[in-house]
């Protein structure tokens, strides 16, 4: 476990880096219309490119340095950041009501925040061994 928690680790940096910060950064209109998003005019496509995109990347460059470096911290951010969307989705099911893909999305952020802390922590009990 000890290995393959940062190589799953690792994984979701490039998830988050590649298939979803650098989708919205090249091809906002597509990666839109995947969440039924409308985007109408300049300042909507720098608004999901700094807010989703940027945010996205920023994440998973803090996440791959902290598996570089083997900083338990800079894990703990990544995953409060996509806990937080987590609960947003949570939000949204509460004041918004369900539609059919409202479960998927916040289950794989909660498996990656998950596997994130769990790296973190090892990390964390090497330094202490």
């Amino acid at each position: 476990m000890q290995k393959v928690l940062p190589i799953v680790s690792w994984l979701i940096a490039l998830l988050l880096a590649v298939a979803v910060g650098l989708n919205w950064f090249l091809l906002p209109d597509s990666a839109a219309a995947e969440f039924g998003i409308t985007l109408d005019g300049i300042k909507a496509y720098s608004q999901v490119r700094a807010d989703i995109g940027g945010v996205f990347i920023g994440a998973s460059g803090v996440l791959a340095f902290g598996l570089v470096k083997r900083e338990p911290k800079f894990l703990f951010a990544t995953a409060a950041i996509i806990f937080c969307a987590a609960m947003g989705r949570l939000l949204s099911l509460m004041m918004d009501g369900v539609h059919q893909d409202s479960y998927g999305p916040m289950v794989v952020e909660l498996i990656m925040t998950t596997v994130i802390v769990l790296t973190a922590r090892s990390f964390a009990d090497n330094a202490n061994s």
